[in-house]
């Protein structure tokens, strides 16, 4: 400001202005809170955060229309429901961290592959044991008959009924894998093939279901902002701080997911803000 305008801003001054942007978007930021938990499917995921040296967690929620940034003391299954209610109706796209089980028991859930892959590779780069590297390699190699299948449907259009049935052989000899190695003596490759039991239900929910992809790239790519700029602030230290990072994540993430100009609409908001005017919505 010194630099450019000739205008001097102390830190207070900085701080008081983050202060009433975050208030300014409130209402916006409650609008979209109130849509994730309505959504028919939605992408969710988390990452590390720090509030005054104290261990923090970034949740995304990405849906249709919108993204939803929720900052939290806890990874827990306490924060979905503290966003998506008690039960959530829709479709959830996550990876396979324990809250999301705790959480959606009996609703319908997409694993996200690209997570599953990477274990599986690196369950084969460790060679601790011949189980470990055939284990992987035959359910890679399943896999990847798998997503050729996938890749053809989607580039051809034929009916998601055939996809189902045209899969069925891969993933019975999927599943035919880890029964076979739930009793190995190498201790990863036996807690993988049971935890792919446990989840059998949500590894093909994409191959059923309308609008439902394989991965969680989506929420994946909106954490990825938020993780460099974490490298670049070393987080918050304060709870206005953690309410303004949260709101001004959800509101530009929002903005870019629309194509909106998000300056022209920051603009626009602190403008009617001050004016005392209604406030744009991102409805």
């Amino acid at each position: 400001m010194q630099t450019l305008f000739k205008i001097d801003l102390s830190l207070g001054a900085a701080c008081n202005a983050l202060d009433r942007v975050s208030e300014a978007c409130a209402p916006a930021t409650a609008q979209l809170r109130q849509q994730v938990a309505q959504s028919d499917l939605l992408h969710v995921d988390e990452t590390g955060w720090k509030s005054n040296g104290e261990k923090r967690w970034l949740w995304v929620f990405v849906f249709s229309f919108g993204v939803f940034f929720q900052l939290a003391s806890s990874r827990g299954a306490k924060v979905l429901k503290s966003v998506l209610g008690e039960s959530f109706t829709g479709i959830l796209v996550t990876d396979d961290f324990s809250a999301y089980s705790a959480y959606h028991k009996k609703g319908l859930r997409q694993l996200c592959w690209a997570h599953l892959i990477r274990k599986l590779k690196g369950l084969k780069d460790t060679r601790s044991s011949p189980d470990a590297s055939l284990f992987a390699k035959n359910l890679l190699r399943e896999a990847g008959n798998l997503f050729a299948y996938w890749h053809a449907f989607k580039e051809m259009g034929f009916a998601r009924s055939k996809l189902w049935t045209g899969t069925s052989l891969i993933r019975a000899r999927m599943k035919r894998l880890c029964l076979h190695y739930t009793n190995s003596p190498d201790r990863a490759v036996r807690t993988r093939a049971q935890k792919l039991l446990q989840n059998w239900d949500h590894l093909f929910t994409f191959l059923r279901y309308e609008g439902v992809e394989p991965t969680n790239n989506t929420a994946e790519r909106a954490l990825r902002p938020p993780a460099q700029w974490r490298k670049i602030c070393f987080g918050n230290h304060s709870e206005p701080g953690e309410r303004f990072t949260q709101t001004i994540l959800t509101v530009t993430r929002t903005c870019q997911m629309q194509g909106k100009n998000t300056f022209k609409f920051l603009t626009d908001l602190m403008a009617a803000y001050f004016r005392d005017q209604p406030l744009p919505s991102l409805l």
